[in-house]
């Protein structure tokens, strides 16, 4: 939609997307290049990256999550914003990837020197989703239309991507059975996940900050008063 837009449902595509693995001994895989991702309980958790221009400046009035279910149904979800940028690998299957994305690093590495963390040193991938780190959340029932889950997103967490204050999304599963293995598609495949966004009038640009002034004591700091 162009500027003067007032209402518009646009497709989002997925740009990167994963499967984050929290299990003992797995926790540096990455699969990052599989047709099928795992969401699987608090085992296995989506991990996805968006092409926000469409969303460029606009309000966003109501978003949908949607992908393609490969095995055994979800029930429920919650969707979260990621806090930390990251990589989506190589990997085709359970294994490890330089630059990609695992529940121990944001990109991995085989020298531990130059692996990137998720936020401070130690810091895993829980550290900057599911309300950790400012990080927005929300759940939704999973429906499905036309063979696909339709996952409701509140309208704060795709406004975060948008204009960069968030690194995608992460979804986990809600249920707790981790005696099955749901996987749904990925971007990789004919059938990739995407959003689908309802976008409403352009956002106004915040005016210029007025009323700065100096103190002496802040000022030594960088820091100023704004009244």
């Amino acid at each position: 939609p162009d500027a003067t837009s007032h209402e518009a449902t646009v497709t989002v595509e997925v740009t990167a997307d994963n499967s984050i693995v929290d299990v003992r001994n797995e926790r540096s895989y990455n699969m990052g290049a599989v047709s099928s991702l795992r969401l699987k309980s608090f085992q296995h958790h989506l991990l996805l990256a968006f092409d926000s221009e469409p969303m460029s400046g606009l309000t966003v009035l109501s978003a949908r999550l949607r992908a393609t279910p490969n095995a055994h149904r979800l029930e429920r979800v919650t969707v979260s914003t990621v806090q930390a940028p990251w990589g989506e690998g190589g990997s085709q299957g359970f294994g490890e990837s330089e630059g990609g994305s695992t529940y121990l690093h944001a990109r991995h590495s085989s020298d531990p020197a130059t692996a990137e963390s998720w936020a401070w040193p130690g810091s895993v991938f829980t550290d900057v989703v599911y309300g950790n780190s400012f990080s927005l959340t929300g759940e939704s029932s999973s429906e499905v239309q036309g063979g696909t889950y339709v996952w409701e997103v509140p309208p704060a967490l795709i406004e975060a991507v948008a204009v960069g204050a968030a690194f995608g999304l992460a979804v986990y599963e809600s249920e707790h059975d981790v005696s099955r293995n749901p996987t749904v598609f990925s971007k990789e495949s004919a059938s990739p996940p995407y959003l689908e966004v309802e976008l409403g009038p352009p956002v106004a640009a915040p005016g210029a900050p007025s009323g700065l002034r100096d103190r002496g004591d802040l000022a030594e700091r960088g820091e100023a008063v704004l009244e």
